[in-house]
């Protein structure tokens, strides 16, 4: 049986670093920039075959970065050692100051893994839902928009978990992962990487793009270049490209989009893929 997550407002968090759309910053001096995708952004592709799609990611792709929305990060020790076995991250989505519908939720935690008292760098397999995993198991959760998994099992990997034990409670100070995650079993998976003020390298073959056309009236979008899988999505100044209601996309050596919705200016264009690897800027006029 499958989850659903009835979305509850809380107005105060205890010993959470908050990063948001409009001002983008952490307690204390912790900051980034809203179109800083380095700053924190969460890529994911749920698989899709003609049996269907997986139930957290819905078979689509995912973008959200700190110009999408405000977002809560959260050192866990449920060890109550004094040193982090975990991290929470808390995605709200917001357009316009105006919260969008859209959340999401990512839990790491080692606590149950022999020997080990910290969450550090490296694989872990075998990860069952949090906060339910078995003794000796590694646990983890990814949900959100309402959709959870009651049972769930994968692997992930952890490229960077480095942490501020000069504050009580320990704050993050950066993070990298990479996860797949099967829920209730199925066969089709969620996969996808979270990374927060990290400087360690994204997925290989990043997206390039040589090439951008843009035609308002239609809303039609054309990006050429390499490196393009059914995993991408667009990029428009460090916030997923909005779509309209009707809008197609098509991925093949050229991505093709129509519905897409770019306000007139100056922007820079990207492509991201679930690796978590990233374009360089195209800059369009439009």
């Amino acid at each position: 049986m499958r989850r659903v997550i009835i979305f509850v407002a809380i107005a105060c968090l205890l010993s959470v670093q908050h990063i948001t759309a409009r001002s983008a910053s952490t307690h204390s001096n912790q900051s980034i920039s809203p179109a800083d995708t380095v700053g924190i952004r969460l890529t994911m592709a749920g698989q899709r075959d003609k049996s269907g799609a997986d139930y957290i990611g819905g078979g689509a792709n995912w973008f959200y970065s700190a110009a999408d929305g405000d977002w809560s990060i959260t050192p866990m020790d449920d060890n109550k050692d004094g040193v982090p076995d975990g991290v929470y991250f808390y995605f709200l989505g917001k357009k316009n100051g105006t919260f969008d519908g859209e959340f999401w939720s990512l839990n790491f935690s080692s606590r149950n893994v022999p020997g080990q008292t910290q969450l550090v760098p490296g694989t872990y397999y075998n990860a069952q839902r949090y906060p339910f995993e078995a003794a000796g198991h590694p646990g983890f959760d990814i949900s959100g928009d309402g959709r959870g998994c009651n049972t769930e099992f994968g692997t992930f990997t952890v490229f960077d978990a480095t942490f501020d034990t000069s504050f009580q409670p320990p704050r993050v100070s950066s993070f990298a992962a990479t996860f797949e995650q099967a829920c209730e079993g199925m066969p089709l998976h969620l996969k996808g990487t979270i990374i927060y003020n990290s400087s360690v390298p994204a997925g290989p073959n990043a997206p390039v793009i040589s090439d951008i056309t843009y035609i308002p009236k239609k809303g039609k979008l054309t990006i050429e270049g390499s490196n393009f899988d059914q995993s991408c999505v667009v990029v428009v100044d460090g916030a997923a490209l909005s779509l309209s209601s009707s809008a197609t996309v098509k991925i093949g050596n050229v991505i093709k989009i129509k519905g897409a919705i770019i306000p007139g200016g100056v922007h820079h264009v990207q492509v991201a893929n679930y690796t978590g690897a990233i374009s360089a800027p195209f800059t369009l006029l439009n």
